[in-house]
This record gives C-alpha cells, sequence and structure tokens, in this order.
C-alpha cells in the first residue's frame, strides 16, 4: 500500500544505508531517521 516500503535506502557520507526490510511505516521510518542523524 501506500505506506509500505519494501526496502527504503538512505545515502549519508557517500554511504548507502538500508534503513528497512520488508513493511515500513512511517513512524518507523522517521524513529530511523532520528537514530542516524
Amino acid at each position: 500500500g501506500v505506506n509500505s516500503y519494501p526496502s527504503l535506502l538512505l545515502q549519508k557520507d557517500n554511504q548507502i544505508i538500508p534503513i528497512g526490510g520488508g513493511v515500513m511505516t512511517p513512524d518507523k521510518i522517521e524513529a530511523r531517521f532520528k537514530n542516524l542523524y
């Protein structure tokens, strides 16, 4: 659905960081961003 992200990659400091495998909700993604920054 709209809120599912099968696999989302984040590029930070020239590194590709996988921030989710399977389904991630926006809340989980936001939590991961807070952990990374």
